[in-house]
């Protein structure tokens, strides 16, 4: 049972709908039932609406809160839902559950809640970690009991006065797959400006034969290259590590912390003449002929940069909000202001040195904003 979920834009539009009641914040601010995309998954969460009018919607993963941008959330509209107000636990929910979205393996998340910290808090019901997790002060607590969002039928629930139901008689089961594609927020733009060859991650003989973008060694010696993978809304380049055992790992980095991802999600670059700046740039700044490496916040570009850190070369990503270069290592995301970026050479103003590096271009400089690889579908 999906429900009806509606895109957030105001505060008007968003009472008018009739939204899914959670509880209250810690300040008192009422909180309602909402979701938005983070990696490949769809999560639901907790959606505040201040004293202030303001507006917040938060989910959790991997034991930690993340704030969603407003433009990427929908909210739940009210078809006569209830919570139950008997627990469940071990994973389990109702036939007539509410999905939320969907998880790994493409397994749907159930919307449920729990009681923490004198508030009621909305999240998502787990069916492989068989728990309810749900934000909270930056961090992603486990819930084993629950509340599951229902669609009460009249044969099996009566409403209770505050507004949960009855407990429901029918069968349990452990949760359904669902199609992820059709919770895409995003799609790709078929423009082609430096945005180079992609190939999905299969073993390490494929990285090599399709000739990879070096990019240096990683603390072991396992050499390195440039890769890809989603986050959030968002396209981030990162590191590919090929292991001396054959094994592949691919890491990038988001909001101060480094990620491991799953390879089936990963793209990594085929070389067609590229190499790195031999001189490096700063503040954001990268030439008019830089490979761009994917998309971050507001469907901004990011390029591909490379610095010096903890003795080896790192990839990662150019931000242009933050005007520098930030790399994963050490389970930590780092900030860079000097760089060096990964470009295609114009034979008038490159050439190349034994070290598979450029000299400086003497094009001119661009803004980072005019290039997008993605857009909002």
């Amino acid at each position: 049972m999906e429900g009806t979920w509606k895109k957030l834009t105001n505060k008007v539009d968003f009472y008018a709908s009739k939204p899914v009641n959670a509880g209250t914040d810690i300040d008192g601010s009422p909180t309602f039932v909402a979701r938005a995309p983070l990696t490949t998954q769809m999560i639901p969460g907790k959606l505040v609406v201040r004293q202030n009018d303001q507006i917040y919607f938060y989910c959790s993963l991997d034991g930690r809160e993340f704030p969603v941008d407003n433009r990427l959330v929908e909210f739940l509209v009210n078809d006569g839902y209830c919570w139950e107000t008997l627990q469940r636990k071990n994973g389990e929910v109702p036939a007539n559950a509410i999905i939320g979205g969907t998880g790994v393996s493409n397994m749907a998340h159930y919307i449920g809640r729990a009681y923490h910290d004198r508030i009621w808090i909305p999240g998502k019901i787990d069916g492989i970690s068989r728990c309810l997790f749900i934000p909270y002060d930056y961090k992603e607590h486990r819930k084993d009991e629950y509340h599951v969002l229902v669609k009460p039928e009249t044969e099996a629930y009566s409403r209770s006065s505050s507004g949960g139901c009855c407990k429901y008689v029918g069968r349990i089961f452990t949760g359904c797959k669902i199609n992820i594609t059709n919770c895409a927020f995003f799609k790709r733009n078929t423009g082609k400006i430096m945005e180079g060859t992609w190939k999905k991650l299969t073993n390490k003989s494929d990285v090599y034969t399709s000739t990879a973008v070096h990019a240096g060694t990683d603390i072991d010696g396992s050499p390195t290259y440039v890769a890809r993978a989603p986050f959030t809304n968002q396209i981030i380049p990162g590191k590919l590590v090929v292991r001396q055992d054959g094994t592949l790992y691919f890491f990038y980095c988001y909001g101060g912390i480094e990620f491991l991802v799953d390879n089936k999600l990963v793209e990594f670059l085929v070389n067609d003449g590229y190499c790195w700046e031999k001189d490096q740039r700063k503040n954001g700044e990268v030439p008019a002929n830089a490979i761009i490496g994917g998309k971050g916040v507001y469907n901004m570009s990011h390029y591909i940069g490379r610095a010096y850190h903890e003795r080896v070369w790192i990839p990662g990503k150019i931000d242009g909000l933050n005007k520098c270069l930030f790399v994963p290592f050490d389970s930590e995301e780092h900030r860079k202001d000097e760089y060096y970026v990964l470009v295609k050479p114009d034979t008038e103003a490159y050439g190349r040195n034994s070290s598979g590096g450029c000299f400086k271009s003497t094009g001119r400089k661009i803004n980072i904003k005019n290039f997008a690889l993605f857009k909002i579908n």
